[in-house]
């Protein structure tokens, strides 16, 4: 297995109880040029899908994890993830928040930015669906006021995930 690291998604391993577990396969088409990864982070498995964008500081990327959610339902997982993520993410600020269609299930999402430990500003969009028990975290990751120019890209992978 590749081992590397991933500017932003660290934030998205913050949330409770990430790690690997019973949950059912999931699958995600990533756009031309990008590459998909599955890799182990801080003890975390998780699958990436990087732009080939090197050019700063921050490579957009979306990474999916998944946890057990411990029979909570979507909206309790997202809650207490969102209070979660507020207290531990350097400089956070709450930019919005909503619901989505993610491969035909509902989810919660919650956009935002912070700072990494390098000082490094990121834009992030965390999605939460839970599914039989599992919750999968999808992390969009831009530099701080470059979310636009990504945003099509992953809209591309969220159309194209699915739980197996």
């Amino acid at each position: 297995m590749q081992r590397i690291v991933i500017s932003g998604v660290l934030s998205g391993l913050l949330f409770l109880g990430c790690r690997s577990g019973a949950a059912r396969g999931f699958s995600f088409s990533v756009p031309s040029g990008w590459k998909k990864i599955d890799t182990v982070l801080a003890g975390i498995r998780l699958t990436a899908a990087l732009s080939p964008d090197t050019a700063g500081q921050v490579r957009p990327n979306v990474s999916v994890t998944t946890a057990p959610a411990d029979g909570a339902s979507l909206d309790t997982y997202f809650d207490a993830n969102l209070r979660r993520i507020t207290g531990s993410v350097a400089r956070f600020r709450m930019i919005g928040k909503g619901e989505r269609s993610i491969g035909g299930m509902r989810s919660r999402w919650v956009d935002f930015t912070g700072q990494m430990a390098n000082k490094v500003e990121l834009e992030q969009r965390l999605y939460i669906v839970v599914e039989d028990r599992t919750a999968y975290l999808i992390t969009c990751t831009a530099a701080n006021g470059r979310w636009s120019r990504d945003e099509w890209r992953f809209n591309q992978v969220l159309d194209s995930f699915t739980i197996n």
